[in-house]
């Protein structure tokens, strides 16, 4: 088939945007130097040393003015290491998001492309065994279906046949719609990363979570303890899909993770000095 016609594929990016981390512009390693001066504790020396040349000068006493050189270059070279440091933290970390959106081959019209995607990945002993991504995501499905759940149904039983034979293992979820479910089942208020990893979800709670999701209007979804709002019109699609993914897999239960592929690039890369 031809797929979507190019045009209203464009036109739906423009409704839902892109499925990735937002992108900020970089402060520049002078502008990050300068921005060390804004630390309470920073400014509280910069005092110290001015009231210090005060009385360098009131005084006459050279002793007083080697104290005052002493705690600028104490200033100086510390705001120049943590300078270097978030410098370098900063492009790590751009580096890393241009590996934390997964893609795959679709048609536009005819032509091929690429397209964010939904990854199962399965590994044992830091080997992977499988890993196989389709076109089909959270932003996608509200796109195709809204929250017709029949539509939904009919649309993610498709998809997932792309995964094939998914070999059975206990099954880690990383991304917005499994920490976002973690976050609604334990309705918290405040999100903490500590009490969403390692939450369990069941077959059953994703299910449960997806029909009231689905069945909710956009002011009650946003109303329930938990939810992200840049979630809330997405998140009842993105439960089912993972609800379809559970059964596809044969298993009962996931655990969620707070940290996802860049952590583990990142990890990955230290362990093999490569960063």
């Amino acid at each position: 088939k031809d797929g979507l016609l190019q045009k209203e594929a464009e036109d739906r990016l423009k409704v839902y945007g892109k499925n990735e981390l937002e992108k900020g512009k970089r402060a520049g390693i002078v502008k990050l130097f300068f921005s060390q001066f804004k630390d309470f504790m920073t400014l509280m020396l910069i005092a110290a040393a001015a009231v210090s040349a005060v009385i360098a000068c009131i005084s006459k006493d050279t002793r007083d003015l080697t104290e005052t050189f002493i705690i600028l270059t104490i200033i100086f070279m510390n705001s120049v290491g943590v300078t270097v440091q978030q410098y370098r933290a900063d492009k790590a970390i751009e580096n890393l998001k241009k590996l934390s959106s997964c893609s795959v081959k679709v048609r536009r019209g005819g032509k091929e492309t690429t397209v964010d995607s939904t990854e199962i990945t399965v590994g044992t002993g830091g080997v992977i065994r499988y890993a196989k991504s389709i076109d089909v995501g959270t932003v996608r499905l509200k796109d195709l279906c809204g929250s017709d759940r029949n539509r939904l149904d009919a649309v993610i039983s498709e998809k997932i046949c792309g995964y094939g034979k998914i070999p059975q293992i206990e099954m880690t979820a990383i991304g917005g719609t499994a920490t976002t479910l973690a976050s609604l089942k334990r309705k918290m208020t405040v999100y903490d990363p500590k009490l969403i990893h390692g939450t369990v979800l069941s077959k059953d709670e994703i299910k449960n979570l997806a029909e009231c999701l689905l069945s909710a209007t956009q002011k009650e979804r946003l109303a329930m303890p938990g939810m992200e709002a840049g979630r809330a019109d997405v998140i009842g699609g993105g439960a089912l899909l993972l609800a379809h993914i559970l059964d596809r897999i044969g298993t009962g239960r996931i655990t969620v993770s707070e940290k996802d592929n860049m952590e583990g690039y990142l990890l990955y890369k230290t362990e093999h000095k490569g960063l």
